[in-house]
């Protein structure tokens, strides 16, 4: 690759982005979920033949409480990565939009009351807005 030559968003995503993309899109295909209804009425079956005995359970619930973690931080990283992108896009979109309040670019790092106030005045000009074009939605 010359030096002039940008890489590919998949290339400069580091190791774990790429999975934890690969395993979110593969985690929420319904044959997935199908596998996991399987896998839970197989080990209800199993645990009724051996009158779910101590160890079956601490092994089951460990192997629980491991994969719900997994899942969750997959999940928050994939979250976190499309809000990113999202935010970037609508800045793009306020930055060359003609007449928008360009504040708003980072209103998301602005602490809760701050966001409330801003909040307030866009529902504000909603309000007059509505009575002056007379759309109510009522």
């Amino acid at each position: 690759m010359s030096p002039k030559q940008e890489k590919s968003p998949q290339e400069k995503q580091s190791w774990y982005a790429s999975f934890a993309e690969s395993a979110s899109m593969i985690a929420g295909k319904a044959w997935v979920f199908s596998l996991a209804v399987a896998l839970i009425v197989i080990w209800m079956i199993v645990g009724l033949i051996i009158n779910f005995k101590d160890p079956w359970r601490e092994v089951m619930g460990i192997t629980n409480g491991i994969t719900n973690v997994l899942l969750l931080l997959l999940v928050q990283n994939t979250q976190n990565r499309g809000n990113e992108a999202m935010q970037v896009k609508l800045n793009e979109l306020i930055s060359v939009i003609q007449d928008t309040d360009k504040t708003l670019m980072d209103l998301e790092d602005l602490d809760e009351e701050d966001v409330k106030k801003v909040k307030k005045r866009y529902e504000r000009l909603a309000e007059k807005a509505r009575q002056t074009d007379g759309n109510n939605i009522e």
